[in-house]
């Protein structure tokens, strides 16, 4: 199953207290409150019911 959103924090978004949102066939709809992002994944997750066999498979780069 693809992922169709990803969310990407890098130092600017910490020192912002944002999330870059990053959705697929979309591009990138740049740096959105925390609280925001929070819901989006929580409408993902728990509304439309999404379910991944394992959510660590994804990398993670550190940089």
């Amino acid at each position: 199953m693809k992922v169709p959103t990803m969310f990407v924090i890098g130092k600017r978004d910490i020192e912002a207290d944002a999330v870059s949102v990053r959705v697929h066939g979309k591009g990138n709809l740049g740096a959105k409150p925390r609280g925001e992002a929070i819901a989006y994944s929580r409408f993902l997750f728990v509304d439309l019911g999404f379910r991944f066999p394992n959510l660590l498979h994804g990398r993670v780069r550190r940089g």
